[in-house]
Order: structure tokens, then sequence, then C-alpha cells
């Protein structure tokens, strides 16, 4: 998808009027990144990394990292005493392309363990408390306007 195509998704009606969006983005992209933060009507708070434990391509440099840009509007806030570093280890062996690690989904629910979550262009098997969507999911994805409410 193109980063306009991304702009005009209707995250901002899914979304509750207080969220936390964690937006993962390429190095490159990242000030595209801040652009559909801002035009989905979310303030960013701070980026999380996903330290891989291999070396990955790279023009300039030869990443070997990810990063999810974290996001809010509203009144929500992180559970007290959430405790969460701005960083994680990607785990040993191999993950279907852009799948997110167990580790992710671990600390977006330490951080707000009151749910619900949504996911967007999911991978894989639907993770318990999660709506799953995308091409990719398994089984079938939800599509956005069959979403039983907002997330």
């Amino acid at each position: 998808m193109t980063v306009e195509e991304i702009q005009g998704l209707p995250l901002p009606e899914l979304a509750a009027d207080d969220a936390a969006l964690f937006l993962w983005t390429p190095v490159r992209l990242l000030p595209e990144a801040l652009r559909v933060v801002e035009q989905w009507g979310f303030a960013y708070c701070g980026t999380i990394t996903m330290v891989k434990n291999r070396l990955g391509l790279g023009t300039w440099l030869r990443t070997s990292s990810e990063h999810v840009l974290l996001a809010v509007r509203g009144g929500i806030r992180p559970r007290p005493g959430h405790n969460v570093r701005s960083w994680f280890e990607a785990p040993a062996g191999r993950r279907r392309h852009l799948a997110k690690p167990s580790a992710f989904y671990e600390l977006v629910e330490r951080m707000f363990p009151e749910g619900p979550y949504l996911e967007l262009f999911a991978r894989g098997r639907p993770r318990h408390r999660w709506v799953a969507w995308g091409d990719e999911a398994e089984p079938a994805g939800r599509a956005l306007d069959q979403h039983p409410g907002r997330a």
C-alpha cells in the first residue's frame, strides 16, 4: 500500500476515543509514519525497537532492528507500574515474513491489559482478545466493517 492509502484507512472511526496506536514502520519511512499518526488523530509518545538476532538488508546500514511508533488519543494511559522497556529482542529462528513476535503482543498487553485489541494486516493465527484483520490472517481476516465495536 502507498502511504496515502494507509492514511485513508478508517482507523480513526474504528479506534475508541481513548486509544493507543502501535504503528510498525521501516526506518526509511519514519517521517511518513509520523504523518500517518497525525493524520489519524493520534499524538506521538515514543518509539519501541525490536532488536533482531540476525543482520538484515540495507543500503547505508545493515538493519538489525524494526521500529514501532507508540501514539495515543484521548485520555488513555498505560497501566501504572507497567515497567516496559523501549526495546525487546526478536526470538531466535525465523517467523513468517512480517509476522509480529509474541514478545510484542505481550508488551502491548502489559501496558494496556484491559484491551480490546485490533490488529490490522494480521498474519498467522488469531491471538486471544485480539481482532485480526488482513488477507493473511488465519482463518480469513474479519473485514473492518464487520468489527462489532471499536477497539
